[in-house]
């Protein structure tokens, strides 16, 4: 039996075909367990997940199953504020200069289409990494305009969800990782990304707009955990999730999506918790509550602390300021 978006009139579970989850639990249980740990928290700063799109020429290492590496790998960190704004503007602006950095974006729609681009450049071998933030090394994460901010330069819009890891993300803290094939077929269900996939981002925001043909959401399930290879126990999961189901409703910047968390209708949520431990087809059984609990709790605990990196180039301007 399929989930449903609307709540069942009773406490009794359905079971769907070759699983072993309960399907859904009735309106006060999972009013209840909302009340418990309803906390928002797929799109704060500290949890956001993170995504790399690069191709066979890009630079460092960026091979599956292995540690991704900038293309400069340094001792320790730069002792002046001139090194660190020279290399962080040079990496961004694209120069050919091997850097210390790796770039990676907290917008999925930024990643995909940046993906399509390089195909429509030819490029080979073109992958996106989904990174699981809380999992880099402490310090090591920076945004771009606030490294900028701090060494006096002039933040740009276009570095927004701009995000730089110093040297190196270790294996562990990769999700998983998509071909192009995998993306095809991610734009076969999101067919908007047909036509503006690869242009400026703002003409794909624009075509996702005013699409009119989404999936459902019990569809989005299915090609994050079948066609994407996600784990539905996930949190980061849940949070690639929140991120499509956003899209269907025309909210696609940083902001939007925080925004839509923030609103969403409890049986929206619902529904995404009812598909998700249903596609725990060969999972042990796990009782929905204690499910719902182990999954949130995995967004309670291991974020970092803003230190290491970005607090050596806030010293730069406290310094010039005494």
């Amino acid at each position: 039996m399929a989930c449903r978006s609307a709540f069942p009139q009773n406490s009794e579970s359905t079971v769907p075909p070759n699983s072993t989850s309960s399907g859904t639990i009735s309106s006060s249980d999972y009013e209840t367990l909302d009340e418990e740990n309803g906390r928002r928290l797929s799109f704060i700063d500290s949890r956001q997940l993170l995504f790399r799109t690069c191709h066979r020429l890009s630079q460092g290492s960026n091979e599956r199953d292995r540690d991704i590496t900038a293309g400069r790998l340094v001792q320790g960190p730069f002792p002046t504020q001139a090194e660190w704004y020279e290399t962080i503007s040079k990496h961004v602006k694209g120069a050919k200069t091997l850097s210390p950095h790796i770039s990676l974006t907290s917008d999925l729609l930024r990643a995909i289409n940046l993906a399509f681009k390089f195909q429509r450049h030819d490029m080979r071998d073109v992958i996106i990494f989904v990174v699981d933030r809380t999992k880099l090394d402490s310090g090591s994460v920076f945004d771009v305009n606030t490294a900028i901010n701090f060494l006096g330069g002039k933040t740009e819009p276009m570095y927004n969800t701009e995000i730089l890891v110093w040297q190196k993300i270790p294996m562990e803290a990769v999700i998983c990782s998509w071909s192009l094939d995998e993306l095809v077929t991610l734009s076969d269900i999101f067919t908007f990304l047909k036509s503006a996939g690869g242009q400026k981002l703002g003409k794909t925001r624009n075509a996702l707009r005013s699409h009119a043909d989404f999936p459902t959401i019990p569809r989005i399930v299915t090609l994050a955990t079948r066609q994407l290879g996600m784990n539905p126990d996930s949190f980061t999961t849940m949070q690639l999730v929140m991120t499509m189901v956003a899209w269907t409703n025309k909210k696609c910047t940083m902001k939007e999506l925080q925004d839509f968390e923030t609103s969403i209708a409890i049986e929206e949520r619902h529904e995404i918790d009812c598909a998700l431990y249903s596609a725990r087809d060969n999972s042990p059984h796990l009782d929905f509550r204690e499910w719902r609990r182990r999954r949130q709790s995995q967004a309670l605990h291991g974020v970092s602390e803003i230190s290491g990196v970005i607090k050596i180039i806030k010293s730069f301007r406290n310094t010039e300021n005494e």
